[in-house]
Parts: structure tokens; sequence; C-alpha cells
């Protein structure tokens, strides 16, 4: 059984539902420290001629340790409003959008509190859109303990697989031979990312992942497959007794 994670992002791209289509199960690492200059709380959609980061505002001061799950969105803030404001003004032309309007026009009118239930609502709806279909976790409601390795193994044993996916940037930090030294596989994979019909010229990759579904609706999770067939896989084998 094969597990992936990633931290709740808000607007997630392209990446994370790709990682999704290669594992069994899928954790959210939300017990992880929040890091505001990652894109936990931001991401790119497309503008007219180049991309625009939409950031959610949070709430810092005076909390230099918190947990992902602990973050509140600073609601004092019109972030809601501009960010639904930029969407529909650059997006109101793809074939799909209106498909998807009434979702995404209630959750940026809600205004969630904490910005762990805004990326997961928009997660969710997006892996339902692209056909996903996988028992997903959270790692504070399974207890995971440890850093970087050593939290995945542990994310390993509690999900009950035997095979951990990391991104390519895993790279730079997960040590596979402790993985082999737990009687653990680990792959890294690198998405070969798509490029469709996008509104706009030229083609820009690494937006936010509702930038696929608005302009390709019901094809996005052809997309994706397309894509997967084309990317690098590494896999690493535990060691034998």
């Amino acid at each position: 059984m094969k597990l992936a994670g990633h931290q709740p992002a808000y607007l997630p791209y392209l990446g994370v539902f790709y990682k999704m289509t290669q594992c069994d199960k899928f954790m959210f690492v939300d017990h992880a420290q929040f890091e505001k200059k990652l894109f936990q709380n931001r991401n790119y959609v497309r503008g007219r001629t180049d991309r625009i980061l939409l950031t959610v505002p949070v709430l810092t001061k005076g909390r230099f340790y918190q947990r992902t799950d602990e973050v509140l969105i600073d609601n004092s803030l019109p972030w809601a409003r501009k960010h639904w404001r930029t969407i529909s003004l650059n997006y109101h032309n793809a074939p799909f959008f209106e498909d998807h309007r009434g979702f995404f026009e209630e959750v940026y009118t809600k205004a969630s509190p904490r910005l762990v239930d805004l990326s997961l609502a928009i997660t969710h709806y997006l892996m339902k859109c692209f056909g996903i279909e996988k028992e997903v976790l959270s790692s504070s409601q399974c207890n995971v303990t440890g850093e970087k390795t050593a939290m995945l193994i542990d994310m390993c044993r509690k999900a009950g697989c035997d095979t951990y996916v990391s991104g390519w940037g895993g790279k730079s930090y997960v040590d596979v031979e402790e993985f082999r030294r737990q009687g653990l596989h680990h792959r890294f994979v690198r998405l070969a990312h798509p490029v469709y019909a996008q509104q706009g010229e030229p083609f820009i990759p690494n937006l936010a992942a509702i930038d696929l579904l608005f302009n390709c609706g019901p094809e996005s999770r052809r997309v994706l497959n397309d894509a997967a067939k084309a990317s690098t896989v590494e896999e690493m084998a535990p060691n034998q007794p």
C-alpha cells in the first residue's frame, strides 16, 4: 500500500493531485509547523498576460510557532472579496467556469475562520471534480510524530502502508537509507506538467489547479493521467532480511 502526503494548501497546484493519483492513501499533514513564506496560504492564478499571486492573510503576531491546523485567517481584511473578484474577472470566459461558479462563490462568501478549513474545502472539491477517490487521513488525527524522514516513516506506520511517495523536492531531505533500514519502500515522483488549452498566451505552468478545472472541466482527469504517463518515478526497495 502506497501513502502520499502534503500540507493543506490554499488553491493547491497540480502536483498535489498528481501525487494523489500515485498512492492508495493520502494524508494531509496538518500538525506540522506553519511556514508563512511557503505556499500554504497563497498560490498563483492566471491573469490576462501573466500570473497573479493570491495570498490569504493570516494571524501571526505573537504566534511564532503554530501548527498548520491552528492558523487563523485575518478576516478583518477584505481578502475574500478581492480573491473572488480576481478569479471571476480572469476566468469568466473559461469554458467551464460557470459549472463551478456556485461552489467558489459560496466558499469566498463564508469566510472560514481557520486556514485549514478553507484549504481542505477547496481541495476536496477539486478531488471530486478530478475524479480522485482515495482514503484520506490527517496527521493530527493519526497522532503522527517526528520530523522529516522520521515523520514520513511514522505516517506510513500509522496509515498501515509499506511505501511512501514523495515529490521530487523531497530529495533534499528524505533519507531513503532509513526507509530501507525500516523495511519500507520509498518512491520519488516528478510531474511532467501538462500543457492544455488555457485562456491567454503564452501557456503558464504551475498555477493553482483551478486553472485546469476552469479550462478543461471533465477532461481534467484525462489531462492528469496523460501527464502521469510522461512523469518520472524513482523507487527504492527496502533492505532484504
